[in-house]
C-alpha cells in the first residue's frame, strides 16, 4: 500500500534525568506505528466494532418491524398483541376438579341410559363441561344417525338447519361415518371467555358450539344450530367447520368449511379462494318458520 506523503507530527516524551532535570526525547516512528505490527489486535478490534454495529442495526430493525406490525394490525382492525393476550382463552387444565368430574360423570350416565346427545348439548347444566376433552369424547362416542341439535332455545342468533349428504369420489353415499361440526356464536366467538381475533383468542379445538353425528344409510345428516358470525376484526367469511372421520371408511376423509353465499364478506376473490381450497359455499333459504336452511354435499377424498 502506498504511504501518505503528508508529514506526520513528531512524537516526543518527557524523561527525568539523574540530576532531576527534564529532557524531551523523540519517540521512534516504529512506536507510533506499533499497532501496524499487531494485526491480530487490529482484527479483534475490528470484529468488536463490527459486532456492536450489527447488534445496533438488529435492534433498530426489530424496533422498526414492531412498529410496522402494530401499524398493520391497527390498519387491518386487529387489536395489538398485548391487548389480545390479555383476554386470551385458557384451555381447560389437565386435571379435572371434583365438581367438573361430577358433571362429566353425570353426562356419561345420562348418555348410557339412552339420552341423546341433543339432550346433553342443549342442557345448560352441562355447559361448563363443553370445553373438556372427556366430555367431548363422550359426545363423539354417542353419535347417532339422526338429526342433532347443538344449541338451546335460549341461544341468541338466527336458527339454521344444515342438511346434506356425504358421498365418495364416485358419488356414492357413504353411511355410518362420524361428522364433527364446530362453529362460533352469533358474536363470532368460539368461546364465551374471549373473542377469536387474528388466530389468538378463542379455542377452535374446544369450541362451545359443537356436535357429532353419523350419516344414515343414504349418507344423509342434519344439524340444527344457529348461524355463526364471522370473527371480529377480520374479513374471513362466517363458516362452520366440518370434519368427516373416515378412519373406518375406504372413501377417505374430509376437512372443510361450510360458508354462506349471502355473506357480504364473500367477495369475488374470497369465492375463488374458497372454491380452490375445497370449501362449500352454500345457498341459504328461509322456511315458513323463519329458519334458515342450507343443503350441502360433502365429497370425501
Amino acid at each position: 500500500m502506498r504511504r501518505s506523503s503528508v508529514k506526520r507530527p513528531r512524537l516526543e516524551r518527557l524523561e527525568v534525568l539523574p540530576n532531576n532535570s527534564m529532557q524531551r526525547t523523540a519517540v521512534p516512528r516504529s512506536t507510533g506505528r506499533s499497532a501496524e505490527r499487531r494485526p491480530g489486535r487490529n482484527r479483534r478490534n475490528a470484529m468488536r466494532v463490527h459486532s456492536w454495529t450489527s447488534i445496533t442495526a438488529s435492534v433498530a430493525l426489530m424496533a422498526a418491524l414492531s412498529c410496522w406490525a402494530v401499524a398493520v394490525g391497527v390498519a387491518s382492525g386487529q387489536a395489538p398483541a398485548a391487548q389480545r393476550d390479555a383476554t386470551r382463552f385458557i384451555e381447560p387444565p389437565g386435571q379435572e376438579t371434583d365438581a367438573m368430574k361430577q358433571i362429566i360423570d353425570k353426562a356419561k350416565a345420562a348418555l348410557e341410559s339412552g339420552k341423546s346427545t341433543t339432550a346433553i348439548l342443549t342442557d345448560s347444566s352441562y355447559l361448563t363441561a363443553h370445553a373438556w376433552p372427556r366430555f367431548r369424547k363422550q359426545i363423539r362416542d354417542s353419535a347417532q344417525p339422526s338429526p342433532v341439535t347443538i344449541v338451546s332455545e335460549k341461544e341468541p342468533g338466527q336458527a339454521l338447519i344444515v342438511a346434506g349428504r356425504v358421498v365418495d369420489g364416485r358419488g356414492q353415499a357413504v353411511k355410518a361415518v362420524v361428522i364433527y361440526f364446530y362453529q362460533t356464536s352469533d358474536k363470532g366467538w368460539y368461546s364465551d371467555q374471549a373473542a377469536h381475533i387474528g388466530g389468538m383468542e378463542g379455542d377452535r379445538r374446544h369450541a362451545r358450539l359443537f356436535g357429532y353425528l353419523k350419516t344414515n344409510d343414504e349418507g344423509r345428516f342434519e344439524l340444527r344450530t344457529i348461524r355463526p358470525a364471522g370473527y371480529p376484526h377480520s374479513n374471513l367469511p362466517a363458516h362452520i367447520h366440518v370434519e368427516v372421520e373416515g378412519a373406518n371408511s375406504p372413501a377417505g376423509s374430509l376437512v372443510t368449511e361450510i360458508q354462506f353465499d349471502d355473506d357480504p364478506r364473500i367477495t369475488a376473490e374470497w369465492r375463488e379462494r374458497s372454491q380452490r381450497e375445497g370449501f362449500v359455499i352454500a345457498r341459504v333459504t328461509t322456511d315458513s318458520e323463519n329458519h334458515q336452511r342450507v343443503e350441502v354435499e360433502l365429497k370425501m377424498r
